[in-house]
């Protein structure tokens, strides 16, 4: 196993555990918050994916699932004006960005994990 595989295994776990505390405090009013920790449970799966290299539905879904979570940050940002600027805000962008570089890899570029051989190593 590469140093950088591992590094994603301990980014899922981690990043799982900072998803499954921030469902404890969301507000529950509010539509936009549980829109995005359903799209990053969704994203989690995919994570898992990329990070165990292994195929979990399909390169379709999981472009789709790109352009419609990083839209909807992109809205997010948009739409929260001076309210953005949080530290608390800067942390979860710190936090996610690695997964939307994950996601996009495994969406866009990982043909060997997306492939229909998938039970195949890639070649060197």
């Amino acid at each position: 196993m590469s140093k950088l595989t591992l590094l994603w295994k301990i980014y899922f776990w981690i990043f799982s555990f900072v998803i499954i505390i921030s469902i404890f405090f969301i507000n529950s009013g509010s539509k936009h918050e549980w829109i995005m920790v359903s799209l990053d449970i969704v994203g989690l799966i995919g994570l898992f994916g990329f990070a165990y290299q292994k195929r979990i539905l399909s390169n379709i879904f999981w472009r789709g699932w790109w352009v419609a979570a990083v839209a909807n940050e992109i809205l997010f940002i948009a739409t929260s004006g001076k309210n953005f600027i949080s530290v608390t805000s800067v942390i979860t962008l710190i936090l996610i960005f690695p997964m939307y570089v994950a996601l996009f890899i495994y969406a866009f570029g990982c043909k060997y994990i997306l492939s229909s051989h998938s039970d195949t190593s890639p070649e060197p």
